[in-house]
């Protein structure tokens, strides 16, 4: 897993079992606001990993995922997208604002940046959202994505 940006702009490769440092690191990044990007082979076992570490630190309330990757979540994981899809947060731009206003309550994200999710539509106001209402900067969202050979 190649997890990106560390301060001096280059990637931290880690692999399991992962070293001590590794897992202070990785507790940095999942208390940290901001958003980190993480390489991955496998959005399964990433899964796996971020649910670990989540239960791992008992920090996090209210956590959610974005995704289309169809594997079932844990059940105190927010599936963002199953909720944007069943209260049609998805129709117009100003139903997906209404998303952020009136249910993004979450103190953890992370995103698969699946090729399916990359080219929806909406995914590119999600983003901006995120940002105008600074969430970028006041929790941790992590980026997963594919490591291309």
């Amino acid at each position: 897993m190649n997890i990106s940006p560390m301060q001096n702009g280059n990637f931290r490769i880690i692999q399991e079992p992962f070293s001590e440092n590794d897992v202070l690191y990785l507790q940095d990044l999942f208390l940290t606001p901001g958003v980190h990007q993480i390489t991955v082979d496998s959005f399964s076992k990433v899964r796996i990993m971020i649910n670990k570490i989540l239960r791992s630190l008992h920090y996090h309330q209210k956590a959610a995922c974005l995704t289309f990757v169809d594997l079932l979540l844990e059940p105190e994981i927010c599936d963002i997208t199953q909720v944007l899809i069943a209260d049609d947060y998805l129709v117009s731009k100003d139903r997906l604002m209404l998303f952020f206003l009136d249910q993004f309550y979450f103190d953890f994200l992370w995103i698969e940046e699946t090729p399916d999710l990359l080219t929806s539509i909406w995914y590119e106001q999600f983003q901006r959202h995120l940002s105008e209402f600074n969430f970028n900067r006041s929790i941790p969202i992590i980026k997963v994505s594919l490591k291309l050979d």
